[in-house]
């Protein structure tokens, strides 16, 4: 009606437009009626001349005695005007409009009109507000079908599909300008809410469409594919061939290649996939992991680990599937290290039950035969109690069986025996093998306890009676190196008697460990008896420790005065060619002087000073040289011989000892004036010692046989050391203590040593006060008081207490990273020490103390004097050889540490796990990432019980790959190591930190690579006229 009405209004003005002279002729009369003026501006507002109209409205407006009706349209008129105008207040005017007058027909079509201009300014929920408040039996057809179209866009944008879509299906079928926007958009929200088949109807009608033609064949392939109906999909495509403009059309050929992918159709798929890829800058994860399964299917394995590998850096199911797919491709190619990896990734994962048992058994098995024995133990552990009843029980079964035979992680394998609680037999043979080398380690780590208990667990477990006596000896040499001497000698009984002993290397080695356990126990017949034992079966010895016996059983005749015995043996050592002959030819002058043989003793003395001129016992010799002399009553050459032990070694020993024999040799020469002034001279240069007592000794026997006991008394008293008055007194003061040290009771033996000290500062036994006291201090781990004490022992002449002294203030200096300090103690040591373990101390000290330090030459210096010396230790022997090799290695010289390395790297220690792994890091550093990773792998399978070097190997291991530049290698072991590897307080390397710091590098510089790769395709994607065309 409305409609018709305007039609003739239109039809009317169209008339009347030559009459537009006559009207503006009577206009001075519509000035002055109202009436007139309203019609002249509804004309004009007709016209769309919606200024003037406004203008005309509003002066018709100020005129009097207008009618209401008629007020009310010309208000309703100019709101419309201003919102035809685009005025900034039209919204408001028409919503004033609809308050005053909330009752006229007008106001229904005002809300509209407000919404249309919220709709303009994109203002969508507002807009809502006003569509929702028309009535719309006011608005023309053609504002019914705008309202539709407007109020259903708005709807659309603000989520509210379901009345979006009741909005567009109003006009689908009306004829407007509408109609084809309002069928996308229906179609659009069909598909939204999954009405497939209704989207699928509403997009067809569109296909033909200028606007909407270019896109809808993208909405209808997703249709078809949602649908899985394949192969209408492909047949739709392919009619799409040689349009050019199509929107998305990269991505309907991806629609076209998985739908190839889901019909199993991996030639045709691959090759859309390789389409899609070259024209699309970002594939999707969903897109790599398809063209790397097209070429897995396919059997090209190496590119499918190329897309793989793209896939697995978001944690979730499809990262699972690929790390399964990607085991698989490296077993295809022969890489079941890198199997390895890929399963135990895709074991961690449950999001598919099937895949992650398959996962766990197949990384258990490779990890087996790739010798991950440690590893292995776990895996199948963990897989026997994740799925007790899987289809692989049998197999884990024999594979575990397998592993504890061959494994050499004892830790771990321990663990997992002893969760058996009813063992077969091969487990019990496992078992037996396992606490067996675990002991080992436990006792070449120097942890007896631990190793004592594991032997006893081997001997009890009797499959092998091989291995169980073998734990028989190593349980005795654990206790031997405890010093518990009698309960050693129980054990290798035990051992010596089994008869499973017999046939093992080490039964004779026994009676030889039996003759030091009576010899340590000062039973020398029957040390001599295990001696002799030993030395029976000649082949069967060692021949270090063979000339080692003989030289024990001649000390022990020694002791036992069986002189002619001792000779013997000590000459048979002499003529094997041992090591300490120059100590036998010592003890033979020693046993000759003792039979009254003194000009022998003297030719065996200096036989020994022309044989062996670096000796340690050329001071000894010198001085019982002199000896033979003086007792040959050769005064001449006896003072002679001292007087070159004075000037030659006045450190030594014997230099007060040569003086105080100087002064016997002019007493007996009656030069009592000469003698009693060297003895006054010991007295001097060697207070409270033995020495000096003996002189105080001879000095009174001077003045008493010259009959001046007064000249004595009066030079006691210059002597600060000496009070005759408080002898007797000094000396029990003393005694006291010393008993309580004897005994033990270190803690009252220092308070007694400190108050006799105070009592008697200058007293005679000051010099054994002070030792005995800085002995209990070290023993009552109070360091630093025990230091004060040896300091002042070792600054003293030399004294019976200085090689002692020296030995552990250098060892106190050295554990407080005092290095200078304890290096020059050591020096001092070593320059002054009687006894040979003093000087291997001395030495070892320095190479340590030297070695913390940084200084690396001066270390290996001091390393080689041990390697080159005799009576080391094996453990002493490893040290040098480790330090030596790290000072080696920091230095450069990487020869030198490789031999020094290779020397230890065999030992099942923490030492030989170190050399191992550093065998591997100098392969590394010589670029050689190939030999590096085999020696990583050393580590981890032959020292399975020292994690910190097993997890330094992983991280090397790791290194490596990126060397070989196999990042995808290097990340997932450096992801292993994070997942696996737990930080222990006493590791001096934070492992976990700095495979952290290696991982995030790789990834860092992997997203660069990326995002690089990535821009350079948007250049060339973006580029394209196709891709440049806008969706409307």
């Amino acid at each position: 009606m409305i409609n018709k009405l305007l039609s003739k209004v239109i039809l009317i003005f169209a008339i009347t437009v030559f009459m537009i002279p006559a009207v503006r002729a009577q206009q001075p009369e519509a000035h002055h009626d109202p009436a007139k003026k309203y019609r002249l501006a509804y004309e004009l507002f007709v016209k769309e001349k919606y200024s003037a109209s406004r203008e005309m409205f509003h002066e018709f407006l100020n005129e009097p005695g207008t009618a209401v009706n008629d007020k009310i349209n010309a208000e309703y008129y100019m709101a419309l005007g201003g919102a035809e105008l685009y005025h900034p207040d039209a919204e408001n005017e028409l919503v004033r409009f609809t308050q005053k007058y909330p009752e006229s027909l007008k106001a229904r079509t005002a809300y509209f009109h407000a919404g249309k201009i919220l709709y303009k300014q994109k203002k969508y929920k507002m807009a809502v507000n006003y569509f929702e408040k028309t009535d719309i039996s006011y608005l023309t057809n053609d504002e019914v079908s705008e309202y539709y179209f407007k109020s259903g866009y708005s709807y659309f944008t603000t989520g509210d599909l379901t009345k979006a879509s009741k909005s567009f299906h109003e006009i689908l079928n009306v004829e407007s300008k509408y109609k084809t926007a309002a069928n996308y958009y229906y179609a659009h929200v069909a598909y939204q809410n999954n009405n497939l088949a209704t989207a699928l109807t509403a997009f067809e009608k569109l296909k033909d469409s200028e606007s909407f033609g270019p896109v809808v064949p993208y909405y209808i392939i997703q249709i078809y594919y949602e649908q899985q109906n394949y192969d209408e999909l492909i047949r739709y495509a392919k009619t799409l061939e040689g349009r050019t403009d199509l929107k998305n059309y990269a991505e309907i050929k991806r629609y076209v290649a998985e739908s190839y992918y889901k019909k199993g159709q991996y030639e045709k798929a691959l090759e859309m996939f390789e389409e899609f890829e070259k024209n699309y800058p970002r594939l999707s994860r969903d897109d790599q992991y398809q063209l790397g399964y097209c070429n897995y299917k396919l059997g090209r394995y190496e590119k499918a680990i190329g897309y793989f590998e793209k896939v697995v850096n978001v944690k979730d199911k499809l990262q699972q599937v690929a790390y399964y797919n990607l085991g698989d491709c490296f077993l295809k190619t022969k890489n079941k290290q890198s199997a390895r990896n890929a399963f135990q990734f895709a074991s961690k994962a449950d999001y598919d039950k099937t895949i992650q048992e398959e996962s766990l058994f197949n990384y258990a098995k490779l990890s087996l035969e790739l010798s991950f024995q440690s590893v292995a133990v776990n895996a199948l552990n963990d897989f026997t109690r994740l799925y007790p009843t899987s289809k692989y029980t049998d197999e884990v079964n024999e594979l575990m069986a397998q592993l504890y035979i061959t494994t050499k992680n004892y830790k771990d394998a321990l663990v997992a025996l002893d969760k058996i609680k009813a063992k077969s037999e091969k487990a019990k043979a496992a078992y037996q093998k396992v606490a067996y080398f675990r002991a080992i380690e436990f006792f070449n780590d120097r942890d007896y306890e631990k190793s004592i208990s594991l032997f006893n667990k081997a001997i009890t477990t009797e499959v092998d009676q091989k291995i169980r006596a073998q734990a028989m000896y190593w349980k005795a040499e654990a206790i031997y190196h405890q010093k518990q001497y009698e309960a050693a000698i129980k054990q290798y009984r035990i051992f010596i008697f089994n008869p499973s002993s017999i046939n093992t290397p080490m039964y004779n080695t026994a009676n030889y460990n039996m003759g030091y356990c009576y010899f340590n126990l000062e039973n020398y017949p029957e040390a001599n008896t295990w001696f002799r034992k030993y030395l029976k079966t000649k082949a069967e010895t060692d021949p270090a420790k063979y000339n080692d016996a003989l030289i024990r059983i001649g000390d022990g005749f020694f002791v036992l005065k069986d002189y002619d015995n001792a000779l013997s043996y000590y000459n048979d050592a002499v003529a094997a060619g041992a090591k300490a002959s120059d100590y036998c030819l010592f003890q033979n002058g020693i046993i000759m002087g003792i039979k009254g043989d003194m000009k022998g003793k003297a030719n065996t003395m200096n036989q020994l000073a022309v044989k062996y001129p670096k000796s340690v016992f050329i001071d000894d010799a010198q001085y019982e040289k002199g000896n033979a002399l003086l007792s040959q009553e050769d005064y001449k050459a006896a003072e002679d011989i001292f007087k070159k032990i004075i000037r030659e070694q006045p450190q030594s020993e014997y230099a007060k000892k040569s003086l105080l024999k100087i002064a016997l040799i002019q007493f007996n020469l009656k030069q009592d004036d000469q003698a009693l002034s060297t003895y006054k001279d010991v007295v001097k240069k060697y207070p409270s010692t033995s020495e000096a007592m003996e002189a105080l000794t001879g000095i009174k026997n001077i003045y008493v046989g010259n009959g001046n006991p007064q000249g004595y008394f009066d030079y006691i008293k210059t002597v600060s050391t000496v009070n005759v008055s408080t002898g007797a007194q000094d000396s029990i003061t003393y005694e006291a203590a010393e008993q309580l040290y004897l005994k033990g009771d270190h803690k009252n033996a220092s308070r007694n040593f400190e108050e006799y000290l105070k009592k008697f500062p200058n007293g005679y036994f000051e010099l054994n006060a002070t030792f005995y006291k800085a002995e209990s201090d070290y023993r009552n781990k109070e360091y630093a008081k025990a230091l004060a004490g040896y300091v002042h022992v070792t600054s003293k002449p030399r004294n019976l207490f200085t090689e002692k002294s020296l030995l552990k203030s250098g060892t106190i200096y050295l554990n407080d990273n005092k290095y200078d300090e304890a290096i020059a103690d050591f020096n001092r040591l070593e320059e002054v020490a009687d006894f040979r373990d003093n000087i291997i101390e001395a030495q070892s000290g320095k190479m340590r103390a030297y070695f913390k330090k940084g200084d690396f030459d001066n270390t290996i210096t001091n390393a080689r004097k041990l390697l080159s010396g005799d009576k080391v230790s094996n453990e002493l022997i490893n040290e040098a050889h480790l330090l030596h090799g790290r000072a080696s290695l920091a230095l450069n010289d990487l020869q030198a540490a490789t031999t020094e390395f290779t020397a230890i790297s065999k030992i099942n220690s923490a030492n030989g796990a170190e050399a191992k792994y550093s065998l591997a890091l100098i392969q590394y550093k010589l670029g050689n990432f190939k030999e590096s990773q085999k020696k990583c792998f050393d580590v981890i399978n032959l020292s399975p019980s020292y994690e910190f070097w097993i997890g330094k190997s992983f991280l090397l291991l790791g290194d490596n790959y990126v060397g070989l530049k196999d990042l995808f290698q290097a990340k997932h072991t450096y992801r292993s190591v994070l997942e696996n590897y737990e930080k222990n307080v006493t590791d001096p390397e934070d492992i976990r930190l700095q495979a952290k710091e290696k991982l995030d590098a790789i990834e860092k510089g992997e997203n660069e690579k990326l995002q690089k790769e990535i821009e350079e395709k948007e250049k060339q994607y973006f580029g394209s006229d196709r891709d440049s065309t806008d969706s409307e």
